[in-house]
């Protein structure tokens, strides 16, 4: 059974406006990671949103969400771990100037470049 996390909803931009995104999310120290609905704020001007296809797990992520370091980083559960994604990028910011962005294996981090190729991506 998926689980619903609300995080504050209001963006940086003030609009409080918030869309839902699907998540795993540990509900204590003891739990596993379960499906969950979250809530993202709309991006502001100097974020970039990323369609996540895939997320590991790694070593720290289990310590964060085993409240392992409760001494010097408590955990706020539920807690939604993971930080080694791959995806594609689906909408970024309008102070957003460099995107490091690959084609087929080659990187760029030439902005004329990656804008190039984040619009041939979205259809534009």
């Amino acid at each position: 059974m998926a689980s619903t996390i609300v995080a504050d909803q209001k963006s940086s931009t003030g609009t409080g406006i918030a869309y839902p995104a699907k998540a795993y999310a540990a509900q204590s120290a003891a739990s596993g990671l379960v499906p969950a609905s979250i809530r993202r704020r709309e991006p502001g001007p100097t974020d970039v949103q990323i369609d996540i296809l895939f997320c590991g797990v790694c070593h720290s992520d289990l310590h964060q969400a085993r409240n392992e370091w409760e001494n010097m980083m408590p955990t706020v559960y539920p807690c939604v771990p993971g930080h080694e994604i791959v995806g594609r990028v689906v909408k970024a910011g309008s102070a957003v100037h460099l995107l490091v962005c690959t084609d087929g294996g080659k990187g760029t981090t030439d902005p004329a470049v990656a804008r190039s190729l984040y619009a041939r991506y979205i259809g534009t």
